[in-house]
């Protein structure tokens, strides 16, 4: 593997620390996994998730082998994070041939599915039968490259484990009360006490990176016009997203694991009722049918959950639908031992090592994930 993109440092607590062996701004790397007698497999092309801000290719939990050995070609890779891979800034985008800046990430994520196009049959691939796939971030990507001209007819099928479709900064103009994203960029510039593009470039790496943290830069796509011409949930609407075949989801317990996402608990189920009474007024019944007074604390979790991600999920899969095309829904919601253990059943990211074969004593997990263990596990990975 080639070293990961510059990235911060994570909580040693963290259920999702695991720090890569290296890092370095030359990291826009690519890793093969095939069958030694592959021939035209279809090829699945993993995109890592860590909130578009920590992760890599290399992380043990995405090893590809065992997935290969079921009958594909998978590749992974990276993509630059954080202020590297998502900044916008004014003066980046006068120096643009587009005009536009931002989306570094996204781009690198494009380019490395034009290697997958162009090279992929030497490995026992099929570049005709191209399945993007990704979790989290990764589904976030996804959401982006099915909406990005950049990357039509690049691949054939998508999977979104625990998507996101949220708003995104507009380029240079404030929307959806956000600011512009050339105006968060604007915010990191500052901090740095940089003039401008060439400044911001001749800083440590990975001191920017810190700046960004230091400011609450969240990085995520730029409505630029070019590589994401409009909101994610505009262009699905007009229907003008890549009209491929598409599998979506969610866990059933995301938010057990993202507990900052969940609402403050109110003092009872009545000052609960009354409370989705103002915010909800005539929908307020059907809210609470969905999710009751009776159960406030899996309510509580449950109405985080679907506002991130079971929302997400199942509109992308009504859109594919409604384009035409094959489109699947799924709710991941197995619990097995360790994770009920710290009330964790079906948390943010839990069906990754399902879907990687990466069960049992031996799984290559980071030293805070709840091993999933035992035949029933087995069983489910292997289906």
């Amino acid at each position: 593997f080639g070293p990961s993109c510059v990235q911060p440092d994570v909580a040693e607590t963290s259920l999702y620390r695991d720090p890569p062996a290296s890092m370095s701004e030359d990291c826009l790397t690519l890793n093969v996994w095939a069958p030694d007698d592959a021939g035209r497999l279809p090829v699945m092309v993993w995109v890592h998730g860590g909130s578009l801000r920590i992760g890599g290719s290399s992380q043990p939990i995405f090893d590809g082998a065992r997935l290969a050995r079921k009958g594909a070609v998978v590749v992974s890779f990276n993509y630059r994070l954080g202020v590297l891979g998502w900044l916008a800034l004014a003066g980046l985008s006068a120096e643009s041939e587009q005009g536009v800046s931002g989306n570094y990430g996204l781009l690198d994520q494009i380019q490395a599915l034009r290697w997958v196009r162009d090279n992929i049959g030497q490995f026992g691939g099929d570049p005709a039968n191209v399945t993007i796939m990704g979790e989290s971030a990764g589904a976030f990507s996804v959401t982006y490259l099915l909406t990005s001209p950049l990357a039509r007819d690049l691949f054939d099928k998508a999977i979104a484990q625990s998507a996101n479709t949220r708003s995104l900064p507009m380029l240079s103009s404030a929307a959806n009360g956000l600011p512009s994203a050339e105006q968060l960029g604007a915010v990191v510039m500052d901090e740095a006490g940089a003039a401008g593009p060439e400044a911001l470039r001749a800083m440590d790496a990975e001191q920017l990176v810190a700046i960004g943290e230091q400011v609450g830069f969240r990085p995520e796509g730029t409505v630029d016009g070019w590589a994401l011409p409009d909101q994610l949930v505009a262009t699905f609407d007009a229907g003008e997203q890549a009209r491929v075949p598409l599998l979506a989801g969610f866990n059933e317990g995301e938010v057990r694991s993202q507990r900052v996402f969940i609402a403050p608990a109110p003092a009872d189920g009545a000052a609960y009722e009354s409370r989705i009474g103002e915010l909800y007024g005539d929908l307020a019944d059907d809210f609470l049918t969905v999710y009751p007074a009776s159960d406030l604390e899996y309510s509580l979790m449950a109405t985080a959950r679907d506002a991130l991600y079971g929302w997400a999920a199942e509109r992308l899969v009504r859109k594919q639908t409604a384009a035409g095309v094959p489109a699947y829904l799924y709710r991941f919601d197995y619990c097995y031992p360790a994770a009920q253990a710290l009330d964790l059943c079906a948390f943010h990211a839990s069906d990754v090592p399902f879907v990687f074969g990466h069960v049992g004593a031996g799984a290559p997990l980071s030293a805070n994930w709840p091993r999933p263990e035992g035949e029933t596990s087995r069983q489910l990975s292997a289906a």
